[in-house]
């Protein structure tokens, strides 16, 4: 009896360890994304409540009977701007907008003499781009704000870019050429020079969602690929060539940077909406990423969450001094009853609606709104304080 016991206890001993050696192959050959950690939600944004904060705000108006485009600070108080229409001037029909400097303070708009489009403003530098209607009027500026602009084609000069962060003229990166069966490069999103560029890739295999139809012959988006998603590949890339991870969940992909200056940071915007190939909705983040490659996460409110796996809404993000702040859009086809579109801040345990658009980048406290006129193609324009504006 006791030799058909130790023969049991060697057989058993001997597929334990068969199995712990078979798993330990697979730890081991398993791909880099196989074993990615699930980066957990911060708990507290999951019962947040919508609340309308939007009467808690003193208005400033500073602008009326204007069509404005993107604005570009330039100090506390002044910013730089395109102007599409006004009352006296109307650059949509031959699409040539001009360039202004509006005072938030006094109401004044200075012409700069320049025509088109801001592609970027940093440091007395600014480019702008004039889309027009024929070959002649399509061109580039590049130079200092008050100065004569250089004029370039359309797309700037053939071996330079333009580095939007810092509004410089750079040389032009060259994408390598895609190698079949390897990682695919979704996005080389440039940072100033000085700090390098963050890169994003897609594993080999990777499922995607294709447009199909279903049993009733209505698109729908269909699943194709891998059974399951694996985390992107994203890195920051320093001038030194060194390059440091940046975690993300399955689903998550970061589309765009904003430099931040009150923090010397960038905000990592990431796609929030629900045509991600992934079965469940892994925690998301806003996230602010430093120079040395420092990253601070803020997890995606679970009430903006739930709208967006229901397919109702889609949303974008980005940063202020009081923290992240989600901008909410209602989805065609979806009535909001509640009056949900707008943008949020997370205040105590309240998803507080804000009325306004956009944050000066340079304080992160000044939120900028505005307000169409009846009967009007044409806005008035206004500020709130979101660090001390309440009423």
């Amino acid at each position: 009896m006791n030799r058909i016991g130790n023969v049991l206890t060697q057989d058993l001993f001997s597929r334990s360890a068969r199995n712990m050696l078979w798993l330990l192959l697979l730890v081991v050959a398993a791909p880099r994304w196989a074993m990615a950690e699930i980066l957990p939600e911060d708990p507290a944004v999951r019962d947040l409540k919508f609340v309308d904060g939007t009467k808690r705000y003193a208005k400033k108006v500073y602008l009326r009977d204007y069509f404005l485009k993107t604005r570009y600070s330039i100090d506390d108080h002044r910013f730089v701007v395109s102007v599409i229409a006004n009352k006296n001037f109307d650059g949509q029909p031959n699409n040539t907008p001009k360039v202004v400097i509006v005072d938030t303070e006094s109401g004044e708009v200075k012409d700069t003499g320049y025509v088109g489009e801001i592609q970027c403003y940093s440091e007395g530098r600014i480019a702008t781009r004039n889309d027009g209607t024929t070959p002649s009027n399509q061109a580039s500026y590049f130079g200092k704000l008050g100065e004569p602009l250089q004029k370039y084609p359309r797309w700037g000069p053939p071996e330079m870019e333009l580095n939007e962060p810092s509004c410089q003229l750079v040389p032009r990166w060259k994408y390598p050429k895609f190698q079949q069966g390897e990682a695919q490069l979704l996005a080389r999103l440039a940072l100033k020079p000085e700090h390098g560029a963050v890169f994003v890739y897609q594993p080999r295999a990777f499922p995607v969602l294709e447009l199909g139809a279903d049993a009733n012959n209505r698109a729908v988006f269909v699943r194709s690929g891998a059974n399951e998603v694996p985390p992107l590949q994203v890195y920051l890339e320093q001038p030194s060539g060194k390059r440091i991870d940046i975690p993300v969940n399955p689903g998550e992909k970061i589309n765009a940077v904003e430099y931040i200056p009150f923090e010397n940071a960038y905000w990592l915007n990431i796609e929030l909406n629900n045509t991600q190939p992934i079965k469940s909705w892994e925690p998301r983040f806003g996230r602010l990423l430093y120079p040395d490659g420092t990253v601070k996460r803020f997890s995606v409110p679970t009430p903006i969450v739930d709208l967006i796996k229901a397919g109702k809404a889609v949303a974008t993000t980005t940063y202020t001094k009081r923290g992240a702040m989600w901008q909410l859009l209602i989805l065609p086809g979806h009535r909001d009853v509640e009056h949900l579109q707008g943008n949020y801040l997370v205040l105590g345990d309240e998803l507080v609606k804000i009325p306004a658009g956009g944050v000066d980048r340079l304080n992160g406290c000044k939120a900028e709104g505005s307000d169409r006129q009846f009967f009007s193609k044409l806005y008035e324009y206004y500020f709130i304080n979101i660090c001390t504006g309440e009423r």
